[in-house]
């Protein structure tokens, strides 16, 4: 078949993807072709790709023509709608660089996101080079010491970083830290202006009226005003405690059925289960899975030989272990895991069963009756 009878069949079958009617025809009766349509003609004839890619640099042109009329800025690809990443498209876009590189045009052919979207997504997110072992002390210090130097410049600050171990057979590229990655620690962690203090009633009456001056969402502008929180601080607060719609009491039975419904369908992506639930937290819903709900969980009472197992697990896997009475706080200094319950609950032998908010509330109890020193 020729490349004029492929361009032909392409568009009647995209044809109810297109805007409309009109714009269908101006595809097929202008020639030469504008780029996208060049790109879809070339595209098909190779047949390096499936029949989405092509409807999608179709569609992508027809909306472009119909809205020439309005003014529009910058690029055709940031005119693009985009939606939001699912799991699916991260595993989508890992397995189409890996079959084509960075051909970020191609790529974003087949999936719902602009190329520059693709790019920020892979190098912050998906790429497997991503070093997402725990933070180590060198990382640290070296990220307090460019942010004295360098200041918010998070993308220099993360390339300057001493580069992570190779892997010992020397086989895989060396791994790297994402700005993202050193923006969150040092929100997190390093930020010697973040209050390190349990929150005050005064404090949560005042981030209440800032979100009712500003708005949810908005949270740059609310953590001006409340001296030594971050936006990340006012954020989780607000979604997990202060935030009027939530329910604080029992859990009724509807709500239990909702959530065993979103825990099938999602699984535990707490914090897209928490988006869903319309008046619990991702917290409260995590609680509520694993103390109730969770076939697989055991809930029987704590025995002396896991306690032992738990006591060890943790020694071997933190520095150091505190519980401040005074704050309700466990510290945990210099975990050389991540997730640290999750690894404890899933790899020690003698808790198998038990969950990882379960060993974390147990190792509570432990240390307030000073199990460290039986």
């Amino acid at each position: 078949m020729s490349a004029w009878g492929s361009l032909g069949r392409a568009a009647l079958a995209l044809q109810r993807y297109a805007a409309g009617a009109a714009a269908v025809a101006r595809a097929v009766n202008s020639w030469p072709a504008p780029p996208a349509l060049r790109t879809t003609h070339r595209v098909l004839t190779q047949g390096n790709t499936s029949l989405v890619a092509g409807h999608s640099c179709f569609r992508r042109w027809c909306s472009s023509e119909s809205s020439r009329s309005a003014p529009v800025r910058g690029p055709a690809s940031s005119r693009r709608h985009s939606t939001k990443w699912t799991p699916e498209h991260d595993e989508q876009l890992r397995r189409l660089v890996a079959e084509h590189g960075p051909q970020w045009k191609l790529v974003s052919s087949v999936l719902p996101h602009p190329p520059k979207e693709c790019v920020v997504r892979y190098r912050r997110v998906v790429d497997p080079r991503i070093h997402r072992a725990p933070w180590t002390p060198e990382e640290d210090a070296a990220i307090v010491r460019l942010y004295a130097e360098l200041g918010p410049r998070w993308s220099e600050i993360a390339r300057r970083l001493p580069p992570p171990p190779a892997s010992p057979d020397g086989t895989a590229e060396r791994s790297y830290r994402t700005d993202k990655q050193v923006l969150e620690r040092f929100r997190q962690r390093l930020n010697p202006a973040r209050a390190k203090r349990p929150w005050t009633y005064a404090e949560e009456q005042q981030l209440k009226a800032k979100v009712a001056e500003h708005g949810a969402g908005r949270w740059t502008e609310v953590a001006r005003a409340l001296h030594g929180r971050t936006d990340a601080d006012c954020h989780l607060r607000w979604r997990r405690v202060v935030d009027p719609r939530l329910i604080k009491g029992p859990w009724q039975p509807e709500e239990d059925q909702q959530l065993r419904t979103l825990v099938a369908e999602l699984g535990k992506r707490w914090g897209e289960i928490g988006r869903r639930m319309p008046n619990r937290s991702d917290l409260q819903c995590l609680q509520r899975w694993y103390k109730a709900l969770d076939p697989t969980v055991r809930r029987e009472p704590w025995s002396h030989a896991e306690d032992r197992a738990l006591l060890q697990a943790v020694e071997a896997r933190v520095e150091r272990a505190a519980y401040d009475r005074a704050s309700r706080r466990l510290v945990l200094t210099r975990p050389r895991v991540r997730h640290l319950w999750a690894d404890i609950a899933h790899n020690v032998s003698e808790l198998k069963g038990r969950s990882p908010p379960g060993c974390r509330t147990r190792f509570v109890v432990l240390m307030c009756q000073g199990a460290r020193n039986r």
